[in-house]
């Protein structure tokens, strides 16, 4: 579960919480900065490499929580992979772009992002992104 708080407060403009109650055998290291461009801090999952929620030096965060259902398929390439490489993006509109423009086939995911300027949310299944600004 992710729960993410946007604009809310003006001392906290972005609260996230997170209980990753998905697996918990599934192995998970803590957040840490990761030396990119721009630098992401994140936790790893310790299976895939890959991550579930984080934010970079240019203020995106993105958030991916799964969605489970008769048509995942465990060849796929790992949804925390994605949500790795679009926290190298360097806005939030860049991160929607990126995912609407997804060539390759992933399991279903819900994926929350943005930056100072607003967040949007989108919805991918079945090889289609849909994706709505909140704000």
């Amino acid at each position: 579960m992710l729960i993410a708080f946007h604009r809310v407060w003006d001392d906290a403009p972005l609260v996230i919480a997170v209980n990753r109650d998905e697996a918990y055998d599934r192995p998970a290291a803590p957040p840490e900065w990761v030396d990119a461009d721009p630098p992401i801090l994140m936790p790893r999952d310790g299976r895939a490499g890959g991550t579930w929620m984080g934010a970079n030096g240019s203020g995106v965060w993105v958030g991916l929580t799964n969605r489970h259902g008769p048509d995942v398929d465990p060849a796929l390439r790992s949804r925390g992979l994605l949500c790795l490489e679009l926290l190298g993006a360097p806005d939030g509109r860049a991160v929607a772009q990126r995912v609407a423009a997804l060539e390759e086939s992933y399991n279903p995911f819900n994926l929350v992002a943005g930056d100072s300027t607003g967040l949007h949310l989108s919805e991918y299944s079945a090889g289609r992104a849909r994706t709505r600004w909140l704000g």
